[in-house]
């Protein structure tokens, strides 16, 4: 298996939580709700995500072939 560089991987997943996003925006949209979504950012985090003042965080554990963990995190301002 070739091994992609971290910046390659990096862009893959905030484009895929641009997507992501963009899909919670149409929804809201819908539902007659205006939000606004900044966009989105490396975060090195150690010892855990811990979201800033005033947000919520939906965290997404996942675990790689490798037998690694990640977290992938999105904070939404209450």
């Amino acid at each position: 298996m070739d091994e992609e560089p971290k910046e390659v991987l990096d862009d893959t997943v905030m484009e895929f939580i641009n997507v992501v996003c963009g899909n919670i925006a149409a929804k809201a949209a819908q539902l007659g709700k205006s939000i606004e979504i900044a966009p989105p950012r490396i975060v090195e985090a150690s010892g855990g995500i811990v979201p800033p003042a005033d947000h919520l965080c939906l965290c997404f554990p996942a675990c790689l072939a490798e037998g690694d963990h990640v977290e992938l995190a999105v904070f939404i301002k209450e």
